[in-house]
Order: C-alpha cells, then structure tokens, then sequence
C-alpha cells in the first residue's frame, strides 16, 4: 500500500475533505476570496511504509495554492 494524503479545507466554519489539492483549490475563485475568508487547506497524509504507520498533518503553503490557483486560471 502506497502513501495516501487528503486535502481538508477549512472555510467560514465548514470542514470538506478532497482527493487533491487541485479539488480543494477549486473551491475558490480566486484567491484574495481564500485569504479574505481566513481559509485554510491542509493536508493529512497516511504512511503504512514504516515499521509502523504514520499519520502527518501539515498546513499547504499559500505559494502552492495560488500555484494551484494559476494553473485553474490557464486551464480556461
């Protein structure tokens, strides 16, 4: 079994969970709304390969978001 991560956004007090971070960005329309709002993505990564499994949550950077944001944006 392979390392296996879920992107958790967190907005104006709901809580939604994505398979990517392109889906958790997609949630947004821009990114001033993201910053605005007091948003936050993070991600929660699940690792059996250990001896034994780990479980690491880290907070994605707002330069890979708006990567992410950028990337929307060109796809149009």
């Amino acid at each position: 079994m392979s390392e296996k991560s879920l992107w958790i956004v967190v907005s104006e007090g709901n809580i939604a969970a994505h398979n990517d971070l392109e889906a958790a960005v997609g949630q947004f329309d821009n990114l001033a709304k993201f910053v605005v709002s007091g948003s936050e993505i993070v991600c929660l990564t699940y690792s059996p390969k250990s001896k034994e499994a780990q479980w690491k949550i880290e907070s994605v950077p707002l330069k890979d978001i708006a990567q992410k944001m950028l990337e929307k944006m060109e796809a149009k």
